[in-house]
């Protein structure tokens, strides 16, 4: 099957997560506006129970009904809608308004104490198997290994990778100590003083949330211990995007190009799915079929691609006809490429 026939396969679901999407932001806004409007209509605070029935069960309900092939991962993701429905209905309906939405306030806590225990049980996987592997193999792969043969391949799969990465990256200086595998590594740090920049932003991130949690305290100290926790997970991860920046090349192997940038990307292009290889420079705009990984860099590589290539992300695989890099050797990546394009045709 070729990569324009599993594109056009893959439609129909892109369309229906369109729809979906379409679906819950109509019932969130309806609802809304009912609420908003209730007093013209009828004397007393608005009902809580229709709010209710829409945002925690139809909306979580419809997407199962959707998806219910996806097994688990769906599951997951009723769970996620069902908590931002909490989070909606709290929004729009005023206290007057709120009897049994008190309950559901109170399981917001509930739910920050599974998030809190989920990074935990990530934090323990990943020092378990620092523990174990430190000296054998690169740390990376080896947890990479270890999540996919306990939770298989999916959505949450990618997300459980990306964490284990953040925190990787994020809560060691020098992780990575064996090489990645690959013919020929191409690093991003220097181009456009990426890593620099990061590193500068990183510093201004880390100044500001002491600030930041002294003068929200003032107000509200329980808003200030929230926000704080964000900001100071936001430091854990542009720490991880630098480190990671640093230390995570692009790998040439037999297959393809293995890209790795900064903390997130990882995905492989088979060597049949790249058509050109060509230098450029200058800003790169945002456009539809277009990738840009340059991190706080400039793009100097541009790869074209053949139509319908997929190019994998977290949250699934889309269309993409171009990628822009920002790669330290850039001469040296468009001749590798090139020499591997020329051995394909042949």
């Amino acid at each position: 099957m070729t990569a324009l026939e599993i594109a056009s396969n893959r439609l129909p679901a892109a369309r229906s997560s369109i729809a979906f999407l379409a679906f819950a932001a109509a019932v969130v806004a309806v609802n809304a506006l009912l609420v908003r409007n209730y007093a013209r209509f009828s004397t007393g605070p608005a009902p809580e129970w229709p709010v209710m029935v829409d945002l925690l069960l139809v909306v979580p309900l419809v997407f199962l009904a959707l998806n219910w092939r996806q097994g688990k991962a769906a599951a997951f993701r009723a769970l996620a809608l069902v908590s931002l429905g909490a989070l909606a209905g709290s929004l729009i309906l005023p206290d007057e308004s709120k009897n049994a939405w008190h309950v559901v306030d109170d399981l917001r806590y509930v739910a920050l104490a599974v998030v809190v225990m989920f990074q935990l049980g990530l934090i323990t996987l990943l020092l378990t198997q620092v523990a174990r592997e430190r000296h054998s193999q690169n740390l990376e792969l080896a947890l990479d290994r270890a999540i996919s043969a306990r939770f298989g391949d999916s959505a949450f799969t990618r997300a459980l990778r990306l964490e284990s990465r953040v925190w990787l990256y994020g809560l060691f200086r020098r992780p990575i100590r064996q090489a990645f595998p690959g013919l020929r590594h191409f690093h991003v740090g220097k181009q456009g003083m990426n890593a620099t920049n990061q590193l500068g932003f990183l510093i201004a991130i880390g100044a500001e949330i002491p600030i930041a949690h002294v003068l929200i305290h003032l107000f509200d100290p329980l808003i200030a211990a929230v926000v704080t926790a964000l900001s100071a997970y936001g430091f854990v991860f542009m720490l991880a995007e630098y480190r990671a920046t640093l230390y995570r090349p692009l790998s040439v192997t037999e297959r393809g190009l293995q890209v790795r940038y900064g903390v997130a990307s990882d995905f492989l292009l088979e060597w049949s799915s790249i058509a050109t290889v060509e230098p450029t420079r200058g800003p790169v705009r945002r456009a539809k079929g277009r990738l840009r990984l340059i991190g706080m860099g400039e793009a100097n590589v541009l790869i074209g691609l053949a139509p319908g290539t997929r190019v994998r992300g977290l949250a699934g695989s889309r269309v993409v006809d171009q990628i822009y890099l920002g790669v330290d050797d850039s001469a040296g990546l468009i001749a590798e490429l090139r020499a591997r394009a020329a051995q394909d045709s042949i």
